[in-house]
């Protein structure tokens, strides 16, 4: 396996006729030791909490994760071979215990929480500005009855769109924002 479609840049098309259910388990073990390793680098002490230092690089590195395991998940879906079901069942419990990790990273939430207290956070354009993925936004709320707050989203539209992951920088900011990023 020299080539494999799963990991292909960010910026490019998949090739999801090349997809093998023998290219699931690579990419995605692959992926999830490159988002730890960057998150855990972030979450560093030392590392400034600014969005540059903080928000790019988390959203960089856990983009090519979720956009692969999405189309391991697609496939399953529409295809459903015995192999392409394999694969994707030996990756979900690695997938859920790194979502699971990254949602409880303490590093990661101080570092948000400094970010969000920062003189340059007022700086960052509004959350209806800086966010072009969610045209159909109109409002986000956040739950303080909770332990860890929940954010409540309003759309335009009664389609559903896709959220961004559950513990994605840009989601746990909307927690500690009240929606305002």
């Amino acid at each position: 396996m020299t080539q494999n479609p799963l990991l292909a840049p960010i910026d490019a098309l998949i090739d999801y006729a090349a997809i093998r259910p023998e290219h699931i388990e690579p990419a995605i073990q692959a992926l999830i030791i490159e988002t730890r390793s960057i998150i855990d680098n972030v979450a560093a002490p030392e590392t400034p909490s600014t969005w540059d230092a903080l928000i790019d690089p988390v959203e960089s590195v856990s983009a090519r994760l979720w956009r692969a395991w999405s189309v391991a998940g697609h496939l399953n879906a529409v295809v459903n071979t015995p192999e392409l079901r394999e694969a994707y069942n030996r990756c979900l419990p690695q997938v859920t215990e790194l979502s699971t990790w990254i949602g409880l990273h303490k590093g990661l939430y101080q570092h948000y929480v400094r970010l969000q207290r920062s003189e340059s956070f007022s700086q960052l354009p509004p959350f209806a500005s800086a966010s072009s993925s969610w045209p159909f936004v109109t409002s986000v709320s956040v739950a303080s009855n909770w332990k860890v707050p929940h954010v409540k989203i309003t759309r335009k539209s009664p389609t559903p769109r896709p959220r961004p992951p559950r513990n994605s920088p840009k989601t746990c900011l909307m927690r500690l924002t009240n929606g305002r990023i």
